[in-house]
């Protein structure tokens, strides 16, 4: 299937990055997500540009539903159907040694779950009334086995996982 209307998060750098310049190509139209505020994100849009895709780029965070939503809208009314989302965006936060601080397991989850809930959901309707479409989710190994640092972290994508696979289930028909 030829990918025409694409959306990335967490595309300017890593996997996002590395994702959004192997899809640029001529016809292609992309919807570059990052949290970036540099110059980082338009870096890669212009590399994408260079290769002959239309791109739109949004700075939001995915953790916030309405930012995301937003983001996701204005894409959506500029392109139509978009036909591959890769939910890419994901933090790696280590917790302290001391395990006090309880915000580090709470952002894991804010934008390894939740971020991606909030980067999928508003795509399904419009891919279920076309009966086309992907949903990519990037997850890790680390939520198949978690080390001694990364028990926030492998919880929050051993959640998505499950979560994901649940989803994966109730669209299959489509």
């Amino acid at each position: 299937m030829k990918y025409k209307n694409i959306f990335i998060t967490g595309a300017s750098s890593g996997i996002g990055e590395a994702l959004s310049i192997l899809y640029a190509t001529q016809g292609v139209t992309l919807g570059l997500l990052s949290t970036d505020t540099s110059k980082t994100l338009e870096d890669v849009a212009n590399k994408c540009r260079a290769k002959g895709a239309e791109v739109f780029t949004y700075n939001a965070d995915v953790s916030v539903k309405s930012s995301i939503t937003e983001s996701v809208s204005d894409f959506q009314t500029k392109v139509g159907n978009t036909n591959l989302v890769i939910a890419n965006a994901g933090v790696a936060l280590v917790e302290d040694s001391d395990f006090i601080e309880t915000e580090i397991p709470m952002q894991n989850m804010q934008v390894n779950y939740f971020g991606v809930i909030n980067t999928i959901l508003p795509f399904v309707a419009h891919m279920k009334k076309s009966k086309a479409g992907h949903l990519v989710i990037i997850s890790s190994i680390s939520s198949l086995r978690s080390t001694h640092n990364s028990g926030a972290y492998s919880a929050s994508k051993a959640a998505i996982n499950l979560w994901s696979e649940g989803l994966r289930l109730r669209l299959r028909s489509y």
